[in-house]
């Protein structure tokens, strides 16, 4: 018995290790949160009571949607691609003697093709 329990974990050492997924855990996130907005805006806005804030829930319900909707008008060809932008800057002694002078050397941008 205890010959099977040392293998198991002996076969558990040799599984490969599970990497955390973080694209998926913010979108959990954010789908958490969503929810909770969208509830509490959905229940007050069906409350019975006369609230003076209901400006208020259907901004909050509106926002909401309109951040996990899709643009209409914008295709996936459309959108701009995603850059980086890397500035090299460098100091040098001013012609008086009284500091120094900073000027930008170069400027790179490196931009990545997403299209399949």
């Amino acid at each position: 018995m205890i010959h099977i329990f040392f293998e198991s974990l002996n076969i558990m050492k040799n599984q490969p290790e599970r990497k955390f997924n973080q694209e998926a855990w913010r979108f959990s996130v954010q789908v958490f949160f969503s929810s909770i907005v969208l509830g509490l805006c959905i229940f007050k806005l069906g409350s019975p009571d006369n609230d003076k804030n209901v400006a208020l829930y259907w901004g909050g319900l509106s926002s909401v949607l309109a951040y996990w909707l899709p643009s209409l008008g914008q295709t996936r060809d459309d959108r701009e691609q995603p850059s980086i932008t890397q500035k090299t800057f460098a100091a040098t002694e001013n012609a008086n003697g009284n500091g120094q002078i900073l000027a930008q050397v170069a400027e790179t941008t490196v931009t990545s093709n997403t299209n399949p």
